[in-house]
């Protein structure tokens, strides 16, 4: 895949792959949507957070980072959403084996904003 722009750490993208990642592993629930019918959407907009459009990548049962990245890279879809050129923001979690990455774009407003 081409290359693109790196994307910015989001401190609330972290808090919310993290509290899944903790869901997930004390359920024992490795989905996206959660056993309540909640999706990454759903969580964002939980927390009031303003997006554009989101992605997320699910890990289980790797022990540290390179395993886990190793392996979304040689999946399409989960390479796919790493190298997403319209993403900007990203936050990474891990609890037990399951690792938790959320992306999400900036939506035009707050990108309006910022230009001033």
């Amino acid at each position: 895949m081409p290359p693109v722009r790196p994307v910015e750490w989001n401190p609330q993208l972290y808090k919310v792959s993290n509290k899944y990642a903790r869901y997930m592993a004390a359920n024992e629930h490795f989905d996206h949507v959660s056993k309540s019918g909640e999706d990454l959407g759903d969580r964002l907009d939980n927390i009031g957070y303003d997006w554009a459009k989101i992605g997320e990548n699910l890990g289980v049962g790797y022990d540290d980072f390179f395993s886990v990245l190793d392996a979304w890279k040689k999946s399409p879809s989960h390479c796919k959403m790493l190298m997403d050129p319209d993403m900007t923001d990203m936050g990474l979690s891990k609890h037990k084996t399951y690792w938790v990455q959320s992306f999400s774009k900036e939506p035009l407003s707050i990108v309006a904003t910022s230009a001033h």
